[in-house]
């Protein structure tokens, strides 16, 4: 048995039937009853806020796409994982749901304008909606393979739009941080 636990992010959207989601309800359940530290990123965090009773879909905002700022609450700025993390700080964000309501008994740490919920608390799982695990290179990759359908669906406006996201990456790597803080606490 771990001492600390990910859950990942995923392509798929947690509103959506899968076939391992059942698996991964009853492993939610292990994690609860076990105490253990548990990092819940983007579709971990959607999906432990949605299968606690919270509400998830696809944002009305659009999609959030790569280093945007976030803020934290009151209760965040006091987070042993956010501490210190000034307000306004750049994460890395690639995800086109959003949570839209927090399960009864979570604590809202961190939001902004596109996704009300960007990190919240709930027992012994911290969730963010942002990414502090993917390097910049990456996402950097990532985006450019799905350029093309990014300007097709209109999440990209134009060329530049693009060369701006991708200009900005480094901004988002103070997000590290976090991640950081939560596997050597």
């Amino acid at each position: 048995w771990a001492d600390k636990i990910i859950i990942s992010g995923s392509i798929r959207s947690t509103y959506e039937d899968f076939h391992w989601k059942p698996r991964l309800s009853q492993a939610l359940q292990l994690i609860l009853k076990s105490n253990k530290p548990t990092y819940a990123i983007c579709f971990g965090a959607q999906f432990v806020a949605h299968e606690l009773g919270g509400k998830v879909k696809c944002n009305p905002q659009g999609t959030e796409l790569g280093s945007v700022q976030i803020s934290l609450t009151e209760q965040g700025q006091k987070h042993p994982l956010l501490k210190g993390f000034h307000q306004n700080k750049k994460v890395h964000a690639n995800h086109h749901d959003a949570i839209m309501k927090l399960p009864k008994g979570a604590v809202l740490l961190a939001y902004n304008d596109n996704s009300k919920v960007q990190a919240f608390q709930y027992k012994n799982i911290f969730a963010s909606q942002f990414h502090p695990n993917l390097p910049i290179n990456y996402l950097g990759e990532l985006f450019t393979f799905y350029k093309l359908s990014y300007l097709s669906r209109g999440i990209l406006r134009d060329e530049y739009h693009f060369e701006q996201i991708i200009e900005d990456l480094p901004a988002g790597k103070s997000s590290y941080q976090i991640l950081d803080r939560f596997l050597n606490q």
